[in-house]
């Protein structure tokens, strides 16, 4: 049956269209549309009941996943969580649609235990960090209904684990934990989810003779029995990635990965695409190798691939590692470095396509002074200078890096910050879009001089006030546009009261940012005030909805590029020329409302391509088809009936 529309609405959207310039300026800051808080402590609670989300993961109804710590007696929804000890993991559902918190987990003993990271795959939820407990179980750590997970040495020191949910609607069941580590403490900061396949990155402390018995494959009360040294001879920090293959209800170990020297390093966070493999952190070292950081150790095999520092002075610096995943093993792809004279870490990373991306802080001084530089690989030292963004403090750093297979291109970075301490917590791409979390300290008048848009030796313009009249920790959400070569600040927006508020966890999905952290004291997020009473930390889940642009966001290319039938049924063709350093292209559709309704990827040669888009079941009407690939961004009105 053929379908009808309104030829009047049809007349109307064609008429607005038409007059939307081929290219739009930079987009307005969009408000906050919705906040919520949770883990917030209960009316006879302890002052000292709090918590604090780390991370937050959404699924493909939109339904968000945060994780983190919490002590005392807190409240998410209808859901009372008690800690057994000290601090508790928690794992909470909150779904936006409705604004309610639909359930809450929580995991752990009577020490410390923490969530860091969070990732979904359908109904599957997996959540990493680390517990506190003994393999003679002293310290009591139970997961989902009363299960135990023993710890992976003697001793009553931190563990990396892994734990799978099962979402089930109204509730949640726990599927199987895994446990990882040894003598002293190991944590679990990141995980990313491919198929069956699950990678957690973070951090071991051994050293190559294994002194410190560092075991993975525990499970429950089975102990752990795989070993896995350290990168040096130093019982130090070594960042470390391990692959687990989920069989449903239970895991298996596949491998594991360790990088390091004799300083403290670690693995902050993990991204995978494919059997790509990305993980971010710091390592310490030297322009000459002074702390012999090497990657691609595994088991009781030490790696050989170097990675040299960017300075002469023993601080952290920033480091992305690629790893190949060969199913039962893994090899180094290549390693990319940056930093300067000070302390300089990553702790997000993210992939889209061969675009991989990677947020966190440097420590600057005035112009170069800290003497920052990116692009360095293996032994060779970076050239590519990247002043901070004020004159003291800590600034927060987007880097971009193109994935050539065997090897990394920087393709460019942008900082932002003012006088105290700016970070970036969480990075995530989207197309062309690069969203970043994390903290600003600045005030409503502006009293830190924060600014946004600097790059290179150029010095960043934009203004970014604080949420209050008070300098002080507020969260921060920046959108960034990637226009191949360079990228351009979208908007920033703040939210927070008067103490500590920060963006910590970040996920993107369909034109929605949805950023987990916490506040403390009260808080406003655009027209939603928070309360916080009774004292301490509460976990905030904050959304911004951009819709679909009706402008572009990059310049138009309009030569090569062709569509037909149109108007059409049913489906239509897409003529899609070659683009330099594109793999593929990503063709959306959008609806009169400016909703996203389809999306197809399609790869695209060097010959270009031709692809048919499939537009069945769609409803009669006007859409506007965007095409991205690589630095260019191409829209057509798309007629269906």
């Amino acid at each position: 049956m053929k379908k009808n529309y309104s030829p009047l609405n049809l007349w109307l959207l064609l008429l607005c269209w038409a007059m939307l310039p081929a290219w739009a300026a930079q987009a307005q800051t969009p408000a906050w549309t919705q906040a919520a808080a949770g883990g917030a402590a209960t009316g006879t609670a302890p002052t000292t009941s709090e918590s604090q989300a780390q991370a937050t993961a959404v699924d493909d109804a939109g339904n968000v996943f945060v994780a983190g710590w919490f002590t005392g007696q807190v409240t998410f929804g209808s859901t009372v969580l008690t800690s057994a000890g000290q601090e508790d993991i928690f794992l909470a559902k909150y779904a936006p649609a409705t604004g309610q918190w639909i359930w809450a987990e929580r995991a752990g003993g009577t020490g410390r235990d923490q969530g860091y990271g969070l990732a979904t795959a359908g109904a599957n939820v997996y959540l990493t960090g680390f517990i506190t407990n003994t393999r003679s179980d002293a310290q009591r750590v139970r997961f989902g209904n009363n299960v135990t997970q023993l710890g992976a040495s003697i001793g009553p020191n931190a563990d990396l684990v892994l734990a799978k949910y099962v979402d089930n609607g109204a509730s949640a069941s726990l599927a199987w934990t895994q446990v990882g580590g040894g003598r002293l403490a190991d944590c679990g900061s990141g995980v990313a989810v491919s198929g069956n396949s699950v990678y957690v990155g973070g951090m071991i402390r051994n050293d190559r003779a294994d002194h410190l018995v560092v075991r993975f494959g525990g499970s429950g009360t089975t102990p752990a029995t795989v070993a896995q040294a350290g990168a040096s001879t130093a019982p130090d920090n070594d960042l470390v990635l391990v692959k687990y293959t989920d069989n449903g209800s239970s895991a298996t170990l596949r491998w594991t990965q360790v990088g390091g020297g004799t300083g403290s390093d670690a693995g902050m966070a993990v991204a995978v695409q494919g059997r790509s493999v990305y993980l971010a952190g710091y390592v310490e070292n030297t322009a000459t190798d002074a702390d012999s950081v090497r990657f691609g150790g595994s088991g009781l095999v030490p790696g050989t691939v170097r990675q040299y520092g960017n300075s002469a002075y023993y601080n952290g610096d920033i480091v992305l590692v690629k790893y190949i995943d060969n199913d039962t093993a893994a090899v180094v792809g290549w390693t990319q470095a940056g930093g300067g004279r000070f302390h300089d870490e990553a702790t997000g990373v993210a992939v889209s396509g061969n675009s991989v991306y990677l947020t966190g802080y440097v420590t600057s001084e005035t112009q170069d002074g800290a003497g920052i530089r990116f692009g360095a690989a293996g032994t060779a030292l970076g050239t590519a200078v990247q002043w901070g963004a004020s004159d003291q403090s800590t600034d927060l750093i987007l880097a971009k890096y193109t994935d050539n297979g065997t090897s990394a291109t920087l393709g460019w970075t942008q900082v932002a910050g003012g006088r105290h301490v700016d970070t970036g917590f969480a990075v995530a791409a989207e197309g062309a879009n690069v969203y970043v979390a994390g903290l600003l300290t600045n005030s409503s008048t502006d009293i830190s001089t924060a600014r946004f848009g600097g790059s290179g030796s150029t010095p960043g313009t934009i203004v970014r006030g604080g949420a209050s009249a008070i300098e002080s920790f507020d969260l921060v959400l920046a959108k960034y546009t990637d226009l191949g070569p360079r990228a351009t600040l979208a908007w920033a927006q703040v939210g927070g009261g008067t103490s500590d508020d920060r963006g910590i966890g970040l996920a993107v999905r369909n034109g929605r940012a949805y950023v987990a952290g916490y506040f403390t004291d009260a808080a406003s997020f655009g027209r939603t005030n928070l309360a916080n009473s009774i004292g301490g930390s509460a976990t905030v889940v904050a959304v911004v909805n951009e819709g679909a642009p009706l402008a572009l966001a990059s310049p138009t290319r309009a030569a090569g590029f062709h569509l037909y039938p149109n108007p059409a049924t049913g489906s239509f063709t897409l003529l899609l020329p070659a683009e330099a350093g594109a793999t593929q292209a990503e063709a959306t559709l959008f609806n009169a409302l400016g909703q996203r309704v389809r999306t197809q990827t399609v790869a695209l040669p060097a010959s270009g391509a031709r692809a048919t888009f499939d537009a069945r079941k769609l409803a009669a009407g006007v859409y506007l088809l965007q095409v991205q690939a690589g630095e260019y961004t191409v829209s057509r009105r798309v007629t269906l009936y």
